[in-house]
């Protein structure tokens, strides 16, 4: 079975909404596009805007992200 496909803006909200339920996650912490405030297709990626020492957390919700999701037309 594929993943499920979302838009570059609901792979973002899908990010953010994992990053909130983690037990480390602090107000602040977040994904967000790349360049800041773009979106679709305009998007090159994403940035994350958390502490530093963090920055594991933000790597899981990645990874466990990109097992489930993908982007809308790839493969």
């Amino acid at each position: 079975m594929g993943k499920i496909q979302l838009t570059e803006s609901d792979y973002i909200k899908e990010l953010n909404r994992q990053l909130k339920q983690h037990e480390y996650y602090e107000e602040g912490m977040e994904f967000y596009a790349n360049p800041k405030n773009e979106s679709g297709e305009n998007m090159s990626g994403y940035s994350v805007n958390g502490p530093s020492e963090k920055i594991g957390v933000f790597a899981l919700i990645a990874c466990k992200v990109s097992e489930s999701y993908d982007l809308k037309g790839k493969k």
